[in-house]
């Protein structure tokens, strides 16, 4: 879903099913998309609204967040307890990295540079 800030106006947009993490890249070109139900993030172009890469990474894709300027986006996979690394100028999981039992959600700190990563079944971060 689409929506217009100014006027509340929504639109649905048609790029996926069951997706659930969703991030607006940090220059404004593409829109990341996580479907757990197919072990990828879709690639979106924002002004047409067409997926423009799709990415395989880990089992279950969650939460999903960027480190703005350092090419990397970063999805919290549950099935299987580790964040997928992707490198945003190719388009390609370049690595895991391990974390607690079923991680949901993940978010950056630009105060300190580091990443946080919740983790829903050992009730940690």
């Amino acid at each position: 879903m689409v929506i217009e800030t100014e006027t509340l106006e929504s639109t649905g947009v048609g790029v996926g099913q069951d997706l659930t993490g969703v991030l607006a890249g940090w220059d404004a070109r593409r829109v990341f998309c996580a479907v757990p139900t197919r072990d990828e993030v879709l690639v979106v172009n924002p002004l047409t609204h067409e997926v423009a890469a799709r990415v395989q990474v880990g089992a279950r894709p969650q939460g999903i967040t960027c480190v703005p300027g350092h090419n990397r986006l970063y999805t919290a996979n549950s099935s299987n307890d580790n964040i997928s690394v992707i490198d945003t100028r190719t388009n390609m999981a370049v690595s895991s990295i391990p974390v607690g039992r079923h991680p949901e959600v993940i978010v950056y700190n630009p105060v300190n540079d580091k990443l946080y990563c919740a983790n829903e079944r050992d009730n940690s971060v």
